[in-house]
């Protein structure tokens, strides 16, 4: 099994925190742009994540020195990449957290973590569970429960809310397993453009439409569109070009501080309150999940 680097482990960090700040912007823009129906959440979604694609599909270009296009073999992996990692799990992701918190959805969105670090059990011979791996999974899950399932949360507890975001999650993971194979065939710049591409395009297609006109465009509101822009292309590449190097088990544990980048974001972008027990103890239970799953005994 391919180990991390210190170098890639910054850059896994990084990337993940930089995921995490997108979830209060998700719901600021949701503000400035006047949205509040379904319709409009999905044609939002698709907008930030095809304009993604342009841009990415040019710094290809730039990079590569060449059209990037994707071999006859890998169409139809990259479709169904589109499908699961950017129409499904945002879908669910841009509804979820339509009816629920930032910082609460983006804790939520942790349990990918875990669910890739059992998925590779299955999928990959050389990334397979150990005592350590469950230990971790068993306390970072208990830290989701506990925010999840405590007083004030539980009486709130809707499926379109916490329900969908958990969905995206497991979306998430799947569509990180499809990037691993679709990789193999083209290169990560490649493959992320198309994800975007055809995935904004499905997207907008949906959010079209229901759509009634009620999107309002205003400078406050572009400004938060193109910072989820930035997010969504250097986000994607880099964790496709991670995916592409390195065991899915061995990465997915770093999602988990996209609720803790997210959480904190969500206070300094929202005002959401995060130092509640609740908040601070499903953090420091996710943080220890992290720990214990990257550590490494020496051999007596």
């Amino acid at each position: 099994m391919k180990n991390l680097t210190l170098k890639t482990i910054i850059i896994a960090v990084l990337c993940n925190v930089l995921f995490g700040s997108a979830i209060p912007f998700i719901k600021l823009g949701y503000q400035y742009f006047n949205i509040n129906n379904l319709f409009s959440t999905i044609l939002f979604s698709g907008i930030r994540f095809f304009v993604s694609g342009i841009i990415l599909f040019f710094i290809t270009f730039t990079v590569e020195r060449k059209v990037p296009l994707i071999t006859k073999g890998n169409v139809k992996t990259v479709f169904l990449l589109a499908l699961t990692y950017i129409f499904l799990q945002y879908i669910f992701c841009y509804i979820g957290l339509s009816n629920t918190s930032g910082s609460l959805g983006s804790i939520i969105t942790s349990t990918s973590a875990f669910i890739s670090i059992f998925l590779a059990h299955f999928i990959y011979p050389d990334d397979k569970l150990n005592l350590k791996k469950i230990i971790g999974v068993t306390i970072g899950f208990i830290g989701v429960i506990v925010v999840c399932f405590s007083n004030d949360n539980f009486k709130s507890f809707s499926f379109f809310g916490e329900g969908f975001m958990l969905l995206a999650a497991i979306f998430f993971v799947i569509g990180s397993a499809i990037n691993k194979k679709a990789t193999k065939l083209n290169s990560a710049f490649t493959v992320v453009t198309y994800n975007l591409l055809i995935g904004g395009a499905m997207l907008i297609l949906v959010g079209i439409i229901g759509y009634n006109g009620e999107i309002v465009i205003s400078l406050e509101g572009l400004l938060i569109l193109l910072y989820l822009i930035i997010v969504a292309v250097v986000g994607f590449t880099v964790w496709g070009t991670l995916l592409k190097n390195y065991p899915i088990g061995k990465l997915g544990i770093y999602t988990c501080l996209i609720p803790i980048s997210g959480a904190i974001f969500s206070a300094l972008v929202l005002g959401e309150n995060i130092l509640s027990w609740q908040y601070l103890t499903a953090i420091i239970l996710v943080s220890a999940g992290i720990f214990i799953v990257n550590m490494h005994f020496k051999k007596q």
